[in-house]
């Protein structure tokens, strides 16, 4: 039979970059170090208007890739790009080593929509993907500024570092990347007083919240409202929102809240489940 190729079962017509793809090989192995798994896109249903194209190792006969990512394969751009919403062909040989005719081969043929999977496309074009069309890569990038974000927001989680109202301080270490920090009073000395129009504004500091790497202050934001979020992506922390979870996160940082006397509140971290 023929190699099987499995696209994520979100995605079982359309076809985009940053895609996974599943495949399977009935061939009975073993399989010598050295074989590959030869993988083609193309315009076409021969693969000679190539779009992309990897040579993955592989000593098992089943395996997955992301499509035309260069993050996690060494994958090359072919002469030709897809329109979008025309047809896509992904073509798929297993090849022992030294040998040019494959031990198995396989094909499937999709729908070619980039924007669908804006989220791991927008990177790609970055790296200089092949197999979109000029007018595609213009696009996606201007989707990536809010799409990309809204995306990776929708799946922020809290963890709150109190243990419901505290006086403080609080410290934590931030082993796992976090977009930011959040900070909620929940009461205040009787001297406070909120005078502004939306009642919700002190000019003394009522918190400051601090980030370190190691024992260097990278930040310092002061608390004057009664809710606050600190995102660390514009304090240089992380470049994008979505490069925060892509990129390896730094070492040694931890935060350190203090509270002004009297001032009681929760802190939480916004980061992915």
């Amino acid at each position: 039979m023929p190699i099987v190729i499995n696209p994520d079962p979100l995605q079982v017509v359309n076809l985009s970059p940053g895609q996974v793809v599943g495949w399977t090989s009935d061939f009975v192995g073993p399989l010598p170090v050295g074989t590959s798994i030869h993988v083609n896109v193309a315009r076409d249903s021969e693969g000679l208007q190539s779009v992309a194209t990897a040579i993955i190792d592989t000593q098992i006969p089943t395996g997955e890739f992301r499509l035309m990512d260069k993050s996690t394969q060494a994958w090359h751009p072919g002469e030709y790009a897809i329109p979008t919403g025309q047809t896509a062909h992904v073509l798929l040989e297993l090849h022992e080593p030294g040998t040019t005719v494959p031990i198995d081969s396989g094909a499937a043929t999709y729908t070619w929509t980039p924007e669908s999977n804006v989220a791991m496309t927008a990177p790609i074009v970055a790296q200089g993907g092949g197999g979109l069309t000029s007018e595609q890569s213009l696009q996606l990038s201007e989707l990536h500024a809010y799409q990309v974000q809204n995306q990776v927001l929708d799946l922020l989680t809290l963890l709150e570092l109190t243990n419901g109202p505290s006086a403080g301080p609080i410290n934590a270490q931030l082993p796992s990347p976090i977009f930011g920090i959040i900070v909620r009073l929940a009461a205040l000395p009787p001297e406070i007083v909120l005078d502004t129009p939306d009642a919700d504004y002190s000019v003394k500091t009522l918190a400051v919240v601090r980030v370190f790497r190691g024992s260097d202050l990278w930040m310092r934001v002061p608390i004057h409202t009664t809710n606050k979020i600190i995102p660390l992506e514009g304090e240089g922390i992380v470049s994008a929102i979505a490069t925060a979870f892509l990129q390896p996160w730094l070492l040694n940082m931890s935060i350190q809240v203090t509270f002004l006397e009297g001032v009681l509140g929760q802190v939480f971290v916004m980061r992915l489940p």
